[in-house]
């Protein structure tokens, strides 16, 4: 399920995590584009079996600016 959700999803910013079935999603935050992923999910008869959401930090925003990660430091 995993696998069709990251193919539904690719236009999302999709990307697998392990070998579990964790998917992580970026999006805008914004509540149309995340309405947009359930309801791209539920159209592709995929139910998700939980939901968490992570605010990027001041942190994750200077990292990616200057192309590094939280491993490099």
């Amino acid at each position: 399920a995993r696998d069709a959700a990251a193919k539904e999803l690719g236009k999302s910013h999709a990307c697998r995590e392990g070998e579990g079935a964790t998917l992580t999603i970026s999006t805008d935050g914004t509540v149309v584009q995340v309405a947009g992923i359930f309801a791209g999910l539920r159209d592709a008869g995929i139910e998700p079996t939980e939901f968490s959401q992570k605010v990027a930090t001041l942190d994750d925003a200077f990292l990616k600016i200057i192309g590094g990660s939280r491993e490099d430091q």
